[in-house]
């Protein structure tokens, strides 16, 4: 039997092994626990399979390993951690000014693509957007803070009528004064039926989208598309909106 009494936002971590009779004491006072959602770019070959680690403070010690077991980081996925400090981050506090340094690394063959990461912490409640940005010849990005970027998941669903898919490739356009965003394809996407999803990022702040424009070049051997609808949803506030 295990007695845990906590105030409403009380966060404890426990990873021991509680066999019959034993007693746990679990304490939350220096520990620093944080929500790390990674949003890898949606564009053919963006993924990865390799290892992928965060540090949060810029600290070698802070270093902490994201688990890639279940295909994670995949084009246009999003994967989300939670991660636990056992001791004070070194210059962190409370104040709201606070923004921690970040750094990411990765381990792989090829070229990987985080789109946006999105860190939230669980003893304030706050919440950073970060844009990656890689250091050169090196396997790892600085997380730069972008408080005015606009981020967006988009799904796209193509009616499963017959012959409803296309080979030809698709462009979005949010609000009309929005830069297009290629949506080019990871597999064969806007197939018949089929849902897919992208993640597009803004370096500038874009209104909450109201209409979108959907741009199709006719390429391909069967370009004709019949698409059924598009949901939105703004990353940063999770605002969702569906049109058809």
């Amino acid at each position: 039997e295990i007695h845990i009494v906590a105030d409403s936002c009380g966060i404890f971590v426990a990873n021991s092994w509680i066999r019959h009779g034993e007693e746990i004491t679990l304490s939350h006072d220096e520990y620093r626990h944080f929500v790390v959602d990674v949003y890898t770019d949606g564009k053919r070959f963006s993924g990865t399979d390799g290892s992928v680690a965060i540090s949060i403070g810029d600290e070698e010690k802070n270093r902490k390993t994201l688990n890639n077991r279940h295909n994670n980081f995949e084009a246009g996925d999003k994967d989300s951690f939670t991660i636990h400090y056992e001791e004070k981050i070194e210059n962190a506090n409370l104040k709201p000014e606070w923004i921690p340094s970040v750094k990411i690394w990765y381990d792989a063959v090829g070229e990987w693509k985080p789109a946006v990461v999105i860190i939230s912490d669980l003893n304030s409640t706050r919440q950073w957007v970060f844009a990656p940005q890689k250091i050169d010849n090196e396997k790892e990005f600085l997380l730069i803070p972008c408080k005015d970027y606009s981020c967006f998941h988009v799904d796209i669903y193509t009616s499963d009528a017959t012959g409803g898919g296309t080979d030809a490739n698709v462009g979005i356009i949010v609000n009309g004064n929005s830069p297009l965003q290629l949506l080019n394809d990871r597999k064969n996407n806007f197939e018949s039926g089929n849902k897919d999803s992208f993640i597009i990022v803004y370096d500038v702040p874009v209104e909450e989208p109201s209409y979108i424009t959907v741009v199709h070049d006719g390429s391909g051997a069967n370009a004709d598309w019949k698409l059924g609808k598009i949901v939105i949803t703004d990353i940063v506030n999770g605002l969702q909106r569906c049109f058809s």
